[in-house]
Formats: structure tokens, sequence, C-alpha cells
């Protein structure tokens, strides 16, 4: 499996200068007050669907960022989920399992445990992970040069103890 560093995105700075004694840790707490807060005030300014919609594509870009920056050469789909699977480790957003793929209907469905938007939340009978259903749909649409939407379908905020998305090709 080819060696992913994220920290070649050459957008997200030099973090070995910037942050030489730091470095690329931060806490989930904070990670999570800064995107709760984001969203806190997207929905007050613009509605709670708006809101929504907002974060998914700002994780469709993601996806797409990343896929384009460390992905583009992939061929397969196996190795892509691999290297999805591995990113989202690496990355620690959660540890990604694949219950399905079906690249010939354009159906996949990944699992998510540990996730870092949700994991640990209370109860609330609401999905919370739209970036993670956007990155998904990004990563997607980059390999398969279709347009994907992406749906969490388990959450924590559900009662579930991991999150679940599936992941659809939208017809042309």
């Amino acid at each position: 499996m080819q060696q992913i560093n994220l920290d070649s995105l050459r957008l997200l700075g030099d973090l070995q200068i910037g942050r030489p004694n730091l470095g690329n840790i931060m806490s989930v707490s904070v990670y999570r007050l800064t995107i709760y807060s984001i969203k806190s005030v997207l929905e007050i300014k613009c509605g709670k669907e708006i809101a929504n919609e907002i974060i998914y594509d700002a994780g469709r870009l993601a996806g797409k960022t990343i896929y384009d920056n460390l992905m583009k050469n992939i061929t397969s789909t196996q190795t892509l989920v691999d290297v999805l699977k591995n990113i989202f480790l690496k990355a620690k957003i959660g540890m990604l399992s694949v219950e399905k793929a079906d690249d010939k209907k354009g159906i996949f469905v990944f699992n998510l445990s540990e996730d870092l938007d949700c994991s640990g939340l209370p109860e609330d009978g609401e999905t919370k992970c739209s970036f993670d259903e956007g990155l998904i749909s990004g990563v997607l649409m980059g390999h398969f040069k279709k347009e994907f939407q992406t749906k969490e379908i388990r959450c924590w905020g559900n009662g579930e103890k991991y999150c679940s998305f599936k992941s659809m090709q939208v017809s042309a």
C-alpha cells in the first residue's frame, strides 16, 4: 500500500516550521468546539438545513482535495477503499470499514467507529456527521468521475455506537 502523507497538502501549510513544538496533534474537544460553533452560527444565520448543506459541501471539497492530492493514481476500488481506511485512521477521523462496495451499481456503505465528529456525544435523535458525508462523497466523485450522494444512516446521536454512511451514485 502506498504511503499517505496528509501533511503534503500544501494548502495546509508547513506544520514542521509553523508548529515545531506542538506538531500536528490537537484535542478532539477543541476540534468539536470549532466545528459545532461554526455549525451553530450557520444555523442561526441560514437555518439548520442550509447549515448542514454547507458543512456537507465543505466535506465534499475536502474529500475531493484529498483524492486529487493523495489518491488520484489509484485505479482499483479495493485500493481506493484500503487507502481511504488508512487516511481515516492516520488522521484519527475514525476507524473506517466497508459493509458494502458495489462499484458497478455505484452503492457503498461505510461504517465509522470512534468518529471524530460524534462518538461519545449525548443521544438527541439527530445525525451529526454532515462533514463526513461530504468527505466520502468527494473521494468517490474524484475516483469515479461521477456525482455521489452520501447520507448518514446510523449515528451516535441516534443511539448507535458507530456511524454508517450510504453512498449512491446519482443518475445522470
